[in-house]
């Protein structure tokens, strides 16, 4: 790629960049192995074929004429292009970027349903999982565990220098290989000390400051004396008093500025801090170390999907779903309250300040993930009576209703409802609709 145009300057200088290349160059692998790959782009355009053969009679009518030979013509001829493109546009990037060859990769989980894999920056949710990717691009694979599972290892394969570590990056030599990630139930790495609320990005017209919340969920009380902790930079680091401690079952908040927080929240009373760095908006982590240098908790954000605040400028937090799962995962976190809950546990109430109303149409509250989907949908969404109906419909392009279902019994507050959308077309948007107690929200959904 040159610079022979003035407006590809900027691209020439980002792709001399490894990092921004790589990620590039990986995540066009991405697209090609889902939204892009023929079997779905095909689908679309058969689809829309038959659409429109039914008015290609009254279009030539009304137009004076035409060949339906062409018509047809080139949808065949659109099929085939369809057919080549992903080979062509390999072959473009190998040339452009002196790539060596292409690698399969093969993605597996045991037992099945254990967990999930991220590879570059998607997560299969069927297994095993087959994609192409290229041998001179290192790439990112990691292991999540599901509710009730922690990671175990990897089986052993020559580009995963540890395997009991979840994440590993490496540059894929082989023409084809398997990882395959190992999950164990019924254990949990939580030692009762986590990280279980963030606030890095204000909400409109809300003035606020960086803070979290470290819960200490055993039943003695936490000396902090020598813990720190460090954000991704690790030169970021805020060392704690010696005398401050936490007791056993509560929360401690860490502000930037913890006067100026209290002014926000006089109400809370266990506050420390006064680092003097931010949190970055779009992705960063907090590592927090005990006096030995050991890193105790380690959780990771971030500002774009599949991440709960991506969309949100409302003033709400991100609150941890489940202490036992990764704080590493994105679905292991959601939408809080307006203002955030600090030094309490979530409130699905939002101590009265939301309504199911406002948090019905809020535009927020109702969340459907992984959004593109494949196969399993979870849908998270608030109710204030959980023994009212509440009626789940997904709609296609055309208004037609291609699943509906009904629950009672739900729990008052925030609820988690997986829905199998296998049979929905692959490559069509839907609709998605929650209606509680006479209140409706509706959210679009791409199919994988």
């Amino acid at each position: 790629l040159t610079t022979q145009w003035p407006a590809s300057g900027y691209w020439y200088m980002l792709m001399q960049n490894d990092d921004y290349k790589h990620h590039f160059i990986n995540r066009l692998c991405d697209l090609m192995n889902t939204s892009y790959d023929y079997e779905v782009l095909y689908e679309i355009e058969t689809d829309i074929f038959k659409e429109a053969v039914p008015e290609i009679a009254a279009n030539y009518l009304r137009w004076n004429g035409g060949d339906s030979y062409d018509f047809y013509s080139n949808y065949y001829d659109f099929g085939n292009e369809l057919s080549t493109r992903e080979a062509y546009l390999r072959q473009h990037l190998k040339n452009n970027y002196s790539l060596t060859k292409d690698v399969e990769i093969t993605l597996a989980v045991k037992p099945a349903g254990a967990g999930r894999i991220k590879i570059s920056t998607i997560v299969p949710d069927a297994y095993p999982w087959k994609g192409d990717y290229f041998s001179d691009v290192p790439i990112t694979i990691e292991a999540i565990p599901g509710p009730g599972y922690t990671f175990a290892s990897w089986d052993n394969n020559k580009h995963i220098a540890n395997t009991s570590l979840a994440k590993f990056t490496s540059e894929i030599s082989d023409l084809s290989t398997t990882f395959t990630a190992n999950f164990v139930a019924g254990e949990s790495n939580f030692n009762g000390i986590t990280i279980s609320e963030i606030n890095y990005k204000n909400g409109d017209g809300l003035e606020s400051t960086d803070w979290f919340e470290i819960w200490n969920a055993t039943d003695e009380s936490l000396a902090l004396n020598g813990w720190y902790f460090t954000d991704k930079n690790p030169d970021h680091i805020f060392t704690f008093g010696a005398a401050l401690s936490i007791p056993a079952g509560e929360r401690l908040v860490v502000a930037r500025d913890p006067i100026y927080f209290k002014s926000l929240y006089p109400d809370v009373k266990n506050v420390a801090g006064g680092f003097d760095f931010g949190f970055a908006k779009i992705t960063d982590e907090i590592n927090l170390f005990n006096g030995d240098d050991v890193l105790v908790v380690q959780a990771k954000y971030s500002d774009l999907f599949p991440w709960a605040l991506r969309e949100n400028n409302d003033g709400k937090t991100l609150e941890l779903l489940n202490p036992e799962a990764s704080l590493m995962d994105p679905y292991n976190w959601f939408a809080g309250c307006y203002k955030g809950s600090p030094g309490t546990g979530f409130d699905p109430d939002c101590g009265g300040n939301t309504g199911l109303e406002d948090k019905l149409t809020g535009g927020v509250a109702l969340k459907a993930y992984p959004n593109p989907v494949q196969n399993k949908l979870t849908l998270e969404f608030y109710v204030n009576n959980g023994q009212a109906n509440t009626h789940v419909s997904i709609y296609n392009v055309m208004g037609s209703i291609v699943y509906s279902d009904s629950y009672t019994g739900l729990s008052t507050g925030l609820n988690l409802v997986d829905i199998n959308v296998s049979e929905l077309k692959s490559g069509q948007m839907y609709f998605v609709s929650v209606t509680s107690n006479g209140v409706q929200q509706t959210i679009k959904l791409i199919k994988e």
